[in-house]
């Protein structure tokens, strides 16, 4: 019995050590793949150093402050110094092995640099700039999920440069100028934070111009006056009607982005098949009213609030469905009733709670005193035959974010956008060529025919 037991000890004994060997092994491994990685990403960056020389690199020529590209680079930059230009010489700089996730990171303080006349592709960002004073001109952006990001930059300028499945974004970044990008499958990107930059119709998205329309007021825009649009942005507007527009992925990249703007409305318009349809940053006084949001990531997504007396924004009547997201909300004091929520993977998402009453604190009603929203998902009774759920539809357990009287049925919602009038046909021109092809050949067959019979009429009188 002993002896059995100090075997049985000694191969336990022994399974330990192994278990540790076999640990150590895998320690020593994994710390080889780690240092390996590290050396391949070290191999994998290049940067400009503040004192000017390159590191990382032998395929840029420097020249003063000139570094230009020799060939194509597979890694990653970080420019540390101002006041250069890097010259592309229509080679590319292509993301490749452990190559960080920008093509060219600007240092935090990098000023007046100029990047022209280079191919980027592959990014998750091809250009993450900072600072002022900076030029991106006569470049290539490809394939990257975001092709220019701004972030904290001002006064900069973008132009002549093509963008192709990628897209530029401003992030907490103003006064910059954007003239002749022509965006292809892309799209301009803005958040809350960014009050003015100067965007004009040279820039292109599928060869629709852009509107990026600051401090404007009073303006309708429809089909009428806006007969194509690439890109929709309204900053610091007022009174401003969006109506009678399909907005979709054939006629831009996204759809209505609304901020810090007031005492205006957006309806009867359609959104379909895009990363967002309706955005609000910041607004008051608005009304998004009778429209068609099918097909998007994001179908109305709401952000910011304003603390004006009576700065309600207002959705109703609106028809939302097939969304990843009906409705996104993120601080502002909304009425939400007559809507239709309809097999949305998420119909409403309320991202900030209140729990108690703070000053800043909004407030979110799903109803007009009576009537409610229709959901899709709600199965409940209407004992009282009135059109009215008998339970209230939950949207977020966390606050009292609840919809008190949901519809049993859908709303009855019509969009009509304009349609454009059948061309009408011209009259046919008459083909007097035609038509004197047929005299000739009448007149031909009457001559032969005259010629037949005077012929019969002489051999005849020769006979007599």
């Amino acid at each position: 019995m002993l002896i059995v037991e100090y075997k049985a000890m000694n191969d336990l004994v022994l399974i330990k050590r192994k278990a540790s060997a076999l640990t150590v092994i895998l320690v020593v491994l994994c710390s080889l793949a780690v240092l390996s990685c590290n050396i391949t990403m070290a191999n994998a960056s290049f940067h400009i150093a503040q004192d000017g020389h390159v590191a990382g690199t032998d395929k840029i020529r420097r020249n003063g402050d000139v570094y230009t590209f020799t060939g194509n680079i597979d890694m990653d930059i970080r420019v540390e110094k101002s006041n250069i230009i890097i010259d592309g010489a229509g080679f590319k700089l292509v993301k490749g092995g452990c190559a960080g996730n920008w093509g060219i990171k600007f240092s935090f303080d990098v000023h007046d640099v100029t990047i022209k006349n280079l191919i980027i592709t592959g990014f998750g960002c091809g250009i993450s700039m900072t600072g002022s004073g900076n030029t991106v001109t006569g470049c290539t952006i490809i394939d990257c999920y975001t092709g220019i990001l701004l972030e904290g930059a001002n006064d900069n300028t973008i132009t002549d440069n093509k963008f192709v499945n990628t897209s530029i974004r401003f992030d907490d970044s103003s006064n910059n100028r954007l003239r002749n990008n022509k965006l292809e499958n892309a799209g301009i990107g803005t958040s809350w934070q960014n009050i003015y930059n100067d965007v004009d119709t040279s820039n292109t998205i599928d060869g629709k111009p852009v509107y990026y329309l600051v401090n404007q007021h009073d303006l309708v825009i429809s089909p009428v006056n806006y007969p194509e649009i690439g890109c929709l942005i309204l900053i610091g507007c007022t009174g401003i009607t969006i109506k009678d527009i399909a907005f979709s992925i054939q006629t831009t990249n996204g759809g209505v982005t609304i901020t810090y703007t007031s005492d205006s409305m957006v309806i009867n318009n359609t959104f379909t098949d895009l990363w967002r349809g309706i955005t609000i940053y910041d607004c008051s006084d608005m009304t998004v009213l009778g429209n068609f949001i099918v097909n998007n990531e994001i179908g109305i997504a709401i952000h910011g609030q304003s603390h004006a007396h009576n700065s309600r924004i207002n959705i109703t009547r609106n028809h939302i469905e097939n969304n990843e997201m009906g409705i996104s909300l993120m601080g502002s004091d909304l009425n939400i009733y007559h809507n239709n929520f309809i097999n949305n993977t998420q119909h409403a998402y309320d991202t900030i709670w209140h729990p108690l009453n703070f000053v800043n604190a909004v407030t979110y009603v799903w109803d007009d005193g009576k009537q409610g929203n229709f959901w899709s998902d709600h199965n409940t009774t209407d004992a009282d035959d009135d059109g009215v759920a008998d339970t209230p539809y939950v949207i977020n357990k966390r606050g009292n974010n609840t919809d008190r009287y949901p519809l049993m049925e859908p709303v009855q919602i019509e969009v009509n956008l304009p349609v454009e009038p059948e061309p009408t046909p011209s009259p046919a021109e008459p083909n007097y060529g035609a038509e004197l092809l047929q005299l000739i050949a009448a007149a031909s067959v009457a001559s032969i025919a005259i010629t037949t019979i005077a012929l019969i009429i002489y051999f005849k009188k020769r006979k007599q």
